[in-house]
């Protein structure tokens, strides 16, 4: 069941669940028609709309309606595939549609045959030689880099000038 609609239509309001990936929506009268039928709706185009469902997406499609489709308060007459959201509402006509994708149960995986007794007892195989990293270069206290042997000699960093003390205009509290 990968599609659950809420629809609201003047006070009533139904759930309805299809096992489809893809579903027609408007006032369905017609022999072979399936899909949500809002004949009841007379603002409602006679095929209105589909929901498709692309990869777990819900994608809504107005299909050229007369009175158009609202998602969210946006008409979206024209404007091709829109995607769904599940807080988004859906007005078409005068009726009101909440949309969710309701993704199947997972497939179950099969569970690991037990191995064969000869195998059980086999030993377990040894791990990979461990090859040590390349030791870094130290860093002095300072963070100055110290340089490899034989390398050439680097300049060191210059000191930071000393800062000349703040006079200040505060005068002690008088000694008693």
């Amino acid at each position: 069941m990968p599609l659950r609609i809420t629809v609201i239509y003047r006070e009533t309001e139904n759930v309805l669940d299809f096992d489809a990936d893809q579903l027609l929506i408007g006032r369905l009268s017609g022999p072979g028609e399936s899909g949500l039928d809002l004949s009841a709706d007379a603002c409602v185009s006679r095929q209105h709309a589909t929901i498709q469902i692309n990869t777990g997406i819900c994608w809504l499609t107005d299909l050229g309606s007369r009175y158009g489709t609202q998602v969210n308060g946006r008409e979206i007459r024209e404007q091709g595939e829109w995607r769904l959201w599940p807080e988004d509402t859906v007005v078409m006509g005068e009726t009101t549609l909440h949309v969710a994708y309701v993704p199947g149960p997972k497939p179950v995986r099969p569970t690991p045959k037990a191995e064969p007794a000869a195998r059980a007892h086999a030993p377990a195989p040894s791990p990979a030689p461990v090859v040590p990293a390349a030791p870094a270069r130290a860093i002095s206290p300072a963070r100055t880099p110290v340089p490899a042997a034989g390398s050439p000699p680097t300049l060191a960093p210059m000191p930071e000038p000393a800062l000349e003390p703040e006079t200040s205009s505060v005068e002690p509290p008088p000694s008693v």
